[in-house]
């Protein structure tokens, strides 16, 4: 659960199923819609964006995501819109300095 996750970790999962793990709500099951990578020199940065149910809406913080391909991670989720197909979106936005290898 601790390595450093990485855009090209995700870009094969879309619309493949997270599941997010909510103390408050138990298990909320959501997509990967989009994932976009925004680049610039000597920085990763990267959207990624989840759609999951209308109800019921996570609060925006630091949440476990498990995949049954990815395993176990920590994301900062956010909610950001209620889409019209009547789900609930959210963000997790990553910019960190790129670590010379």
């Amino acid at each position: 659960m601790s390595k450093r996750l990485h855009h090209s970790d995700f870009e094969p999962h879309l619309k493949n199923s997270f599941k997010v793990h909510s103390q408050e709500l138990g298990s909320v099951n959501v997509i990967l819609a989009e994932a976009v990578s925004r680049n610039r020199q000597g920085m990763e940065s990267y959207s990624l964006i989840f759609k999951g149910p209308k109800e019921p809406v996570l609060k925006q913080m630091t949440y476990k995501i498990t995949n049954n391909k990815m395993g176990d991670f920590r994301l900062f989720l956010v909610p950001i819109n209620s889409n019209t197909q009547g789900g609930m979106l959210y963000q997790s936005v990553v910019n960190r300095k790129l670590e010379e290898e």
